[in-house]
């Protein structure tokens, strides 16, 4: 299967989930992941790139993915890989160069004209260039997103006054974090004890194209428990050199009736992207790719995909009691410690991991006119046999 099919599978079981899931529920996160390559020489698609988690460059895949969510079960729904700028480009490669903004306004158009719906598109403040806002803007599409400390926008002025040229106006070009300076005071903003912060609500314009859009100022997100979170990955920044990072926390959206708790829980719901990218790494070998073909590669990555949307269906339909307990990567060891053994026409699947340290002298003993050549750490091996098993005590497992 190449990659195409298999993301198109997904993308089909997303549409499968979208008509069974209330629409307030449903969201596409837009990001990108660095998948480290540090000991490869060569691999079609890996290149020089910075690594956010690292703090340095790094030799790897940049992958800009699409995950669609309806807030228990999320699904990667579509990828494409970002190629550095080469002249002329390689012949694995796209004709011309693009960005990884450009990417994702592919992604974005692509999924929306395959019928794809969602309640909100929410992405990190890379991805909140005008080119794309006013994509998303012409399509309808209600976005979250949040914006750098120093990145201007336009106030809008209660009476029009003259700017420096001397020419009449209507509103005022700052940056946020001047903005935020005008109210230094936590009294200054509303109090949200149900979500731990304060924060005010402006409405403000990016460009003369991008307007009417709601900028949320929370102030000093990193204490709220609601960015605990984000606040354990900026502490690292504490030891380094560089400055921390900005107190307040600036959040846009183009929906002017949105509420501040929404937003909140947008900016929280974003997060599940990383986790669906550390799972991958951890758990289903989303870094562990040795091909040097570029296909093989995009196949290594959609399989990966692939695995963890299957996983997270066997996860999913565990009792509640027993899914709490574990995590994907716990239940995914569980799983490797299964057998198959068919008995007529039956299949069970068994845990022996708890009865014996190797599963070869229970077998052996009970099936000994049949070859056995599984081992401990080779799972899921089949073993037939056409007596009943009902004297093994053997742990049925889901």
């Amino acid at each position: 299967m190449t990659a195409t099919v298999i993301m198109l599978e997904l993308f089909q079981q997303a549409l499968e989930l979208m008509t069974a899931t209330p629409h307030s529920q449903t969201m596409l996160i837009l990001d990108d992941v660095l998948i480290p390559k540090p000991f490869a020489k060569f691999i079609q698609g890996a290149y020089w790139d910075h690594d956010h988690a690292l703090n340095r460059s790094c030799f790897g895949i940049r992958v800009v993915v699409l995950l669609w969510s309806n807030g228990s079960f999320a699904i990667p729904v579509a990828f494409l890989v970002w190629h550095k700028r080469q002249d002329p480009m390689p012949s694995f490669a796209p004709r011309r160069y693009r960005s990884k903004n450009e990417l994702a306004r592919i992604l974005v158009y692509w999924v929306y004209r395959k019928g794809l719906r969602f309640y909100v598109l929410t992405f990190d403040t890379w991805y909140a260039k005008k080119e794309n806002l006013i994509l998303f803007n012409r399509l309808g599409i209600v976005w979250v997103t949040a914006l750098e400390s120093n990145r201007w926008i336009r106030l809008p002025l209660a009476t029009p006054r003259k700017n420096p040229r001397g020419k009449s106006t209507t509103h005022e070009n700052l940056r946020c974090e001047d903005l935020a300076a005008r109210y230094p005071k936590r009294e200054h903003y509303s109090n949200y004890p149900a979500l731990d912060l304060r924060a005010k609500a402006f409405v403000i314009d990016l460009t003369t194209r991008i307007r009417n859009l709601k900028l949320v100022i929370v102030k000093d997100y990193l204490r709220s428990l609601s960015f605990a979170e984000e606040a354990a990955v900026l502490a690292a920044l504490a030891k380094s050199k560089k400055p921390g990072p900005d107190p307040n926390k600036y959040i846009l959206t183009n929906c002017l009736d949105a509420k501040v708790s929404w937003l909140i829980r947008c900016c929280k719901r974003r997060y599940q992207i990383e986790w669906v990218f550390r799972e991958a790494k951890q758990h289903l070998a989303l870094g562990a790719c040795s091909a040097r073909k570029f296909s093989a590669v995009t196949q290594h990555i959609s399989l990966s995909f692939l695995g963890f949307v299957s996983l997270q269906q066997l996860h999913g339909n565990l009792p509640s009691e027993a899914r709490n307990d574990l995590t994907l990567g716990e239940y995914r060891r569980q799983l490797q410690e299964l057998y198959r053994i068919r008995v007529g026409d039956s299949v069970y699947l068994v845990n022996l991991s708890e009865i014996c340290e190797s599963v070869d002298t229970i077998l052996n003993d009970v099936l000994s006119d049949i070859e056995h050549s599984a081992k401990s750490d080779k799972p899921l091996d089949d073993t037939e046999h056409d007596k009943p098993l009902s004297y093994l005590n053997l742990s049925l497992a889901a």
